[in-house]
């Protein structure tokens, strides 16, 4: 594709276009329903259960589509403006929507080989987030393998991350795999690679991880998972692999770090940072960043903030 996108550029440049700002044309809206609206909207948004939640937060945007006279598109983006405002200012007071702490993680339930036939396999649960990490082998020049490495790295192994519609209740088609997918796979590989040895010479690994409910920190759970899932198959790392991800609300009366976010509060904040690591040091990171920039002091305390949570993730698969 590269002599695709020069000529793109190339086209570009000979008619002189110009990248126009975005402008959506909806405003929000103010009407004595949205006043109505806070107290519910508080409830709902602090409901445990993730399903009950979304149907909660449809119901009432549902309700306000009805009493509001404008666009369905204005009441909605309203609506979330005042949650995400919500969410934000209760995060700065050191609550959150499941309860925990700033820096609690969520408990973690493992089952070691769900699958009988897998050469290995791991099933792991943190709230209402599960992955499926399945290990094959195959031979390094099979044609199955060819062109799927990455032929400046000499690595023996290759990390796949599926995310299905269902994994967020959803009912659509699934079609070419997605560039979050590529991405969150080219996380997990990083995370595991430098602590990989392969069975055997030319003996291809790869790893394989379904998302089957996603509630944030899927690609995080997928490295614990696959932590397991490879010492199962005879290919343990040299030291066990955690992730976890970290996020921040930052205003200009404050800021506060949320370890092992949820996807509302990856939606709403302003930073996923993914820190993967083992107990000697930090294996890979990957950051998004809705600020433009970041103080260093920020991302040092960050950093600080998921080594030590590192710590018990490494102790709960120790007994694994």
């Amino acid at each position: 594709l590269a002599p695709l996108w020069d000529l793109a550029d190339e086209l570009k440049e000979a008619l002189n276009v110009a990248k126009r700002p975005y402008e959506s044309g909806l405003t929000l809206l103010e009407d004595p329903a949205f006043d109505e609206a806070l107290t519910p909207l508080a409830e709902v948004l602090s409901t445990r259960d993730k399903r009950a939640r979304e149907a909660g937060y449809q119901a009432l945007l549902a309700d306000l589509q009805t009493k509001v006279d404008a666009p369905a598109e204005a009441v909605a983006l309203t609506l979330w403006s005042l949650a995400r405002a919500w969410l934000r200012s209760e995060a700065l007071e050191g609550r959150r929507q499941d309860g925990r702490a700033p820096h609690e993680l969520r408990a973690m339930e493992v089952r070691q080989a769900p699958l009988a036939r897998a050469a290995g396999s791991a099933l792991i649960t943190r709230g209402s987030t599960q992955v499926l990490v399945n290990v094959t082998h195959g031979h390094g020049d099979a044609p199955s393998s060819t062109g799927l490495l990455d032929r400046r790295s000499n690595t023996q192994l290759f990390c796949h991350y599926n995310f299905p519609p269902f994994a967020t209740h959803e009912a659509r088609v699934s079609r070419a795999v997605s560039r979050r997918e590529l991405g969150h796979g080219m996380v997990i590989q990083r995370a595991l690679e430098p602590l990989f040895q392969p069975k055997k010479q030319n003996l291809m690994t790869r790893v394989r991880s379904d998302v089957l409910a996603s509630d944030g920190s899927s690609s995080m759970l997928s490295v614990c998972a696959a932590t397991l899932a490879l010492a199962e198959a005879g290919a343990p790392l040299l030291q066990p692999v955690v992730g976890v991800s970290v996020g921040l609300v930052s205003e200009p009366e404050g800021a506060t770090l949320l370890m092992d976010i949820t996807g509302d509060e990856d939606f709403y904040g302003d930073m996923d940072l993914k820190v993967t690591g083992c107990a000697e040091g930090v294996t890979s990171l990957h950051l998004d960043n809705k600020l433009g920039a970041l103080p260093w002091s920020v991302l040092s305390e960050a950093l600080k903030a998921a080594s030590e949570a590192h710590a018990p993730l490494l102790g709960a698969l120790a007994p694994f």
